[in-house]
């Protein structure tokens, strides 16, 4: 439980932190839409910054996955996330949704990076180091109670 509130503060105090410096004095400008010069923005590709977050998340919540199954297969332990218990006893389903997952946050991430509004900009990892900052809780978690 400690360590839970321990990254939920400190993943606060980075996002409080990012948006600290200039969205106070400059909220109602980004609230305001701004269109790319050029006319097309480069939506299909995915920047290095977005790839190696994605690739954190993979490996995160892969080790987390790993960790539960052993845990389950032991028959000493259960499911006790009531949204993945219905997910953790198939493998298709676990590696679908773990997929799922890591390519809808990365995606994310990448439409607020070049988002029309700019207050997106500041916070476009958020959807990837919630990501993060759950599976590793899992798996700190689950590591914690052996």
């Amino acid at each position: 439980m400690k360590i839970r509130l321990l990254v939920m503060v400190s993943l606060l105090m980075v996002v409080s932190q990012a948006m600290a410096n200039d969205l106070p004095s400059k909220l109602e400008a980004s609230l305001q839409p701004v269109l790319p010069s050029s006319g097309k923005v480069g939506r299909f590709h995915l920047d290095k910054s977005v790839i190696i977050l994605g690739v954190v998340q993979a490996v995160v919540n892969s080790s987390d996955v790993i960790q539960t199954r052993r845990r389950l297969s032991s028959g000493k332990y259960s499911e006790v996330d009531p949204f993945a218990k219905p997910f953790v006893h198939s493998d298709l389903v676990v590696a679908t949704v773990t997929v799922i997952g890591v390519l809808g946050a990365a995606w994310l991430g990448q439409q607020m990076r070049y988002s029309r509004y700019k207050v997106f900009h500041k916070v476009w990892f958020l959807p990837q180091a919630v990501g993060i900052a759950g599976s590793a809780v899992g798996l700190t978690f689950s590591n914690l109670h052996k």
